[in-house]
């Protein structure tokens, strides 16, 4: 169901049955509707204005003024125009339906929920209406609830494939990963071309260790979307998934060429340089991630990891200090810069991030510490 609009029709019936509105309001009204096919909203607009300065209580060209304005998105104004209506004449369930969906426009989906909750106790039936708060409710993160209304939509409509997407995006937040599978299955059943379809059935894959699987869809997303970096990069992760290696970086590659801010490409590039033997490209990835984002602990972390390899203590000294200046209670890191400490002779230093490793939890540490600092 689509934002209706209150016809002349329906109008002048009222006009006859009741003989409440005069002439020149029902002027005024057949010109907005006349515009209103004619989808020159603005005017539309003003000329259900004149009709209200005759009939300001009208419930009817409240919500035709309404409905124009959400055309050229005047959201704050519909609502307006529909809480008038409904202070008129509240038993319109159309109107909660497209005030809900104005306020879903303006990010008030708390209140886009409740009025399609209110449309729904009047329309039982509507498809559409829980739909759409199914939206509003994984907006909010509650992925259960949009999870009953994708469910209930479906068992209205069957035949749509976006309500089975949304219920497979739903299950996969809820960690339901087959049942998100069998939801795109049904989904690319009825249209393939959907995008984003084999992407996120792909992930679902993936989740599920199927990364051959996780791979084929990958392929035919980037079919769909060859300059989709998302898609590049998780193909990436799952080729290397299955040691893939060499054909993980071309994807990564590809990727940082679509986007070369992106500090994970980086990272997860730099991890995968390392285990093909290449130190150097993977310290230089390092480098990039912590450029694009200096706030990035593990890109510090294994960045001095990489230059302990080197024997470069000092430096790999600097990196491990600034992880922990990020993150003061990661114990991994502080036993490190108690090793590169060690290897500098630096026992003092060495002995006090042992302590404090050990007091982080760090069974490796306390070990370290009875060897070295007695």
């Amino acid at each position: 169901m689509k934002n209706s609009i209150i016809s002349l029709t329906i109008l002048s019936i009222l006009i006859f049955a009741e003989g409440a509105i005069c002439q020149n309001t029902v002027d005024f009204f057949a010109n907005g509707n006349e515009k209103l096919q004619q989808k020159d909203y603005k005017t539309a607009v003003q000329e259900y204005s004149k009709a209200l300065t005759l009939e300001p209580k009208n419930a009817d060209i409240f919500f035709n003024r309404a409905y124009c304005k959400s055309m050229y998105a005047d959201h704050v104004g519909a609502i307006e125009d529909y809480n008038k209506a409904l202070s008129f004449f509240p038993a319109m369930p159309n109107a909660y339906y497209n005030r809900g969906i104005e306020k879903y426009a303006i990010q008030d989906f708390k209140g886009a929920i409740y009025d399609f909750s209110i449309a729904l106790q009047q329309d039982q039936n509507n498809s559409d209406i829980y739909f759409k708060r199914g939206l509003a409710r994984s907006v909010l993160n509650d992925h259960f609830g949009a999870l009953q209304d994708f469910t209930k939509t479906i068992s209205l409509n069957p035949r749509t494939e976006n309500i089975y997407f949304n219920r497979g995006l739903e299950k996969g937040y809820l960690k339901d990963f087959s049942g998100a599978i069998l939801d795109y299955n049904k989904a690319i059943e009825l249209d393939s071309n959907l995008i984003n379809l084999f992407f996120n059935r792909g992930i679902a894959k993936a989740r599920l260790n199927n990364h051959v699987g996780a791979i084929k869809d990958f392929d035919q997303a980037i079919k769909q979307n060859p300059s989709n970096v998302d898609i590049y990069f998780n193909r990436a992760i799952s080729k290397s998934s299955i040691h893939a290696n060499e054909e993980a970086l071309k994807d990564y590659n590809k990727a940082i060429e679509l986007d070369p801010k992106v500090a994970s490409l980086y990272f997860s590039r730099s991890i995968l340089k390392s285990n093909l033997k290449d130190s150097l490209g993977s310290i230089q990835d390092l480098d990039k991630a912590i450029e694009w984002d200096p706030s990035n602990t593990d890109a510090y972390f294994s960045r001095g990891l990489m230059n302990m390899g080197f024997k470069r203590f000092s430096t790999a000294i600097n990196d491990f200090s600034k992880a922990i200046e990020l993150n003061p209670k990661n114990a991994a890191v502080v036993y490190q810069r108690a090793m590169a400490r060690l290897s500098l002779l630096d026992q003092t230093g060495a002995c006090a991030d042992l302590t404090l490793a050990k007091n982080l939890g760090s069974a490796e540490a306390a070990i370290q510490l009875t060897k070295s600092c007695k």
